[in-house]
């Protein structure tokens, strides 16, 4: 009772900062916060602001906070663009995210356990966590950070970015920028290619997915570079397949894991208003080889291509079929080995001879 009781404190709490904010639509649909919704409403402060905008305002003012962790996918979950942002110059080294205070780990993992039993089934409990234990470690965030880079190494696209690990700790994340960089929403037609290619590449070749950016860095000649997200996901060959199919408008989220691929291509659709998702989705989903990188690669390529030229299953193995009703006989026989001329019994005339000659060694000599 006591338990449930300070859940309803800490739900109150959060709901009163989203009502200050004229932000109480985005809890309105989730049943966790039902309870708490008529109380916060005498603390609604209206505005006039559209909701984009209101989001916008939000996460300014709340910055390194609960409430903005849970906006970003709460807005992107019902089709609100926390953007546009003023563009921002990143150069030399910086403090670029802090963390959140760690005191409250506890009771926020116990309201993001609520809203993933109750109203996300689409961001499971584990994920959510995973999200609240980066943004409460910097260290962690950065871990993450560094394996974006090194999965999108080779990649002409993609900007380097250094960690400065000496001086990066649970509380800040440093960075340091070779050159400078504009941080952004919108972004030029070049730069909006080289995020989409960088995003299918590490989709379908890496099978990793990244989920829920506020913004993208890129610099002079258009590459760019992810800063800050909500985590990196595993990708699997069912995600690929309802990617390429939801963006052609032939399926819809089923799943969870369906559910974060369509956040994410909704998210890219956003920044990439210029460029034709659809097509360079097929062209790299489905045909990766000619993207290849090493001689080994394009070795094994051009084979692969050359079987399938010459109407072979190119490396995939066909089904053996039987129509003698004998052969399948012999086939589920487990022990028909036993019955080669190898594993049978010798006879008396083999046994004989031996034997006598065995007798005669013991009885003469």
């Amino acid at each position: 009772m006591i338990n449930e009781f300070l859940q309803f404190l800490k739900k109150q709490k959060l709901a009163n900062r989203f009502a200050r904010a004229d932000m109480l639509f985005l809890l309105r649909p989730l049943s966790t916060f039902q309870s708490v919704l008529p109380l916060a409403g005498l603390f609604r402060r209206p505005s006039s602001l559209s909701p984009s905008a209101r989001t916008k305002e939000f996460l300014a003012k709340n910055q390194q906070s609960l409430p903005a962790v849970l906006a970003v996918p709460l807005a992107l979950n019902y089709g609100i663009r926390p953007l546009p942002r003023q563009p921002q110059p990143l150069t030399g080294t910086l403090v670029f995210k802090q963390a959140l205070p760690s005191s409250g780990r506890a009771e926020h993992k116990s309201l993001l356990a609520e809203l993933a039993e109750k109203d996300w089934p689409q961001l499971p409990a584990e994920n959510l966590l995973k999200i609240l234990d980066m943004n409460l470690d910097m260290r962690l965030f950065a871990a993450e950070l560094e394996r974006l880079g090194v999965e999108n190494a080779g990649n002409n696209g993609y900007a380097a970015i250094e960690i400065d690990w000496q001086q990066t700790s649970q509380q800040e994340l440093v960075l340091g920028f070779p050159e400078t960089m504009t941080y952004a929403s919108e972004l030029p037609p070049e730069a909006q290619h080289n995020l989409a290619d960088s995003f299918f590449r590490m989709f379908f070749l890496k099978s990793l997915l990244v989920a829920d950016w506020p913004a993208i860095a890129y610099n002079s000649r258009g590459q760019i570079a992810w800063l800050d997200f909500s985590q990196l996901l595993p990708a699997d060959k069912t995600q690929h397949s309802f990617a390429l199919a939801y963006l052609q408008g032939k399926a819809l989220p089923q799943t969870p894991s369906e559910h974060s691929v369509k956040r994410a291509l909704n998210l890219l659709e956003i920044y990439c208003p210029d460029v034709a998702l659809p097509a360079m989705a097929e062209k790299i989903g489905c045909c990766p080889l000619a993207d290849f990188q090493t001689a080994d690669n394009n070795w094994a390529a051009q084979t692969l291509k050359g079987f399938k030229s010459m109407g072979l299953a190119g490396g995939v193995s066909e089904p053996y079929a039987v129509s003698n009703p004998e052969d399948v006989a012999y086939l589920l026989d487990s022990r028909r080995h036993l019955r080669d001329s190898r594993f049978k019994k010798s006879s008396f005339y083999y046994w004989a001879p031996l034997l006598l000659a065995a007798f005669a060694l013991y009885r003469f000599f």
